[in-house]
């Protein structure tokens, strides 16, 4: 019991705090926009991009500034109006004094000119800090005496209201562009101060951010361009001991294909050619899947065109890849680190003579193959 209670007081008001709440924290701070870290942690690995120079722009917020300066305008308004208020009764506090004074004179004093040298002139300094009419905050002097009243004002150094300004971090503009919607992550790594605070809050944070965190990969994304896909999958797997590959425990691999346009032009292009270009990428991520030693649910999704013949033959020779075995491997493949991986596959076929929005990933998918045809990209 008193072991416990020593590592309470080691751990401060985090420690104390129920398990429930540790987690609500744990969630909270790594709450962060995932869409550049992949994309930051390739460019960060290879060697040939410089990064050590990270490029920053300042965005002022203007109309965050307008307010700004009318909250101040409407501030002064009112200290304006308190100071006059303040002064008006200086002033009648004033006048009662001096007919005080020139009472008791005139009942037992002999009256005097006092000269403007005299010793006998009592001057009353008084400070006080105004608004001068510029809005400009000004230090005052007033003297006043019998013979005259003297004002001087030195104006204080007034800075103008700071603006609003936010640092946008510039993105590199790298070939690793690609892989902002191609290869995702949805969900921030807990944050490197929280890991120090002890081992028991890092351990913690680390097991309830990756039993939730997740891995999304679209196979078909940038089709043609099979180089680019190589290129991740190779940086994500030879960096053994500092791959994000070795946290996650739920990849999903979404394959995309166009059935429909692969019939439709069957006679122009070899639709044998694109079903092996697509079977190579299959492969790849299946090698992948291999190199992530905390996996444990693998979800494959198909989304297809039309459910015809052709359409199932592929969908077939593409997810029998991950297919679990009663040994649990996945496609004859057993992964790093052993241990068996749930398997879920998910299909949807559209309707024949769907039209799709060109911004979807089937009017992408029908963008590229077409670009292929017309010649306009090579495969590779």
């Amino acid at each position: 019991m008193s072991q416990r209670v020593g590592q309470n007081q080691q751990l401060g008001l985090l420690g104390r705090l129920p398990v429930e709440i540790r987690h609500r924290i744990y969630h909270y701070v790594a709450l962060k926009d995932t869409d550049f870290m992949l994309k930051v942690w390739f460019e960060n690995v290879d060697t040939d991009i410089n990064t050590s120079n990270p490029k920053y722009v300042d965005v002022v917020d203007d109309d965050e500034y307008e307010d700004e300066e009318e909250d101040e305008d409407e501030e002064e308004d009112e200290e304006e109006d308190e100071e006059e208020d303040d002064e008006e009764d200086d002033e009648e506090d004033d006048e009662e004094e001096e007919g005080e004074e020139e009472e008791e004179e005139a009942a037992g004093e002999d009256q005097s000119t006092v000269a403007n040298n005299g010793g006998d002139n009592h001057a009353q300094l008084q400070t006080v800090d105004v608004v001068m009419a510029d809005g400009t905050e000004a230090s005052t002097t007033v003297t006043q005496n019998a013979s005259n009243t003297q004002v001087s004002s030195v104006p204080a150094t007034a800075s103008a209201p700071a603006r609003l300004v936010t640092r946008t971090l510039v993105q590199l503009h790298t070939k690793y562009r690609h892989t902002v919607k191609m290869c995702m992550i949805d969900q921030a790594p807990p944050p490197l101060n929280l890991l120090l605070i002890s081992h028991q809050i890092s351990q913690e944070a680390y097991d309830y951010v990756y039993a939730t965190a997740g891995m999304v990969l679209d196979a078909t994304m940038g089709f043609p361009h099979l180089s680019m896909l190589e290129v991740t999958i190779e940086k994500l797997t030879s960096a053994e001991f500092i791959t994000p590959l070795r946290h996650f425990k739920r990849l999903q691999v979404n394959f995309v294909w166009d059935t429909e346009w692969v019939q439709a032009n069957k006679y122009s292009l070899d639709a044998s050619l694109l079903v092996g270009v697509l079977s190579m990428r299959a492969e790849k991520i299946k090698y992948m899947v291999m190199k992530m030693p905390k996996l444990t649910d693998l979800k494959v999704t198909w989304h297809d065109t039309e459910c015809s013949v052709d359409a199932l033959n592929t969908q077939a020779a593409i997810t029998d890849m991950f297919a679990p075995t009663i040994n649990g491997s996945v496609g004859g493949s057993f992964k790093k680190g052993g241990g068996a991986i749930n398997v879920t596959m998910e299909e949807k076929f559209e309707a024949p003579g769907t039209v799709y929005d060109p911004d979807s990933r089937i009017g992408q998918l029908r963008a590229e193959l077409t670009a292929v045809l017309q010649g306009r990209v090579q495969i590779g």
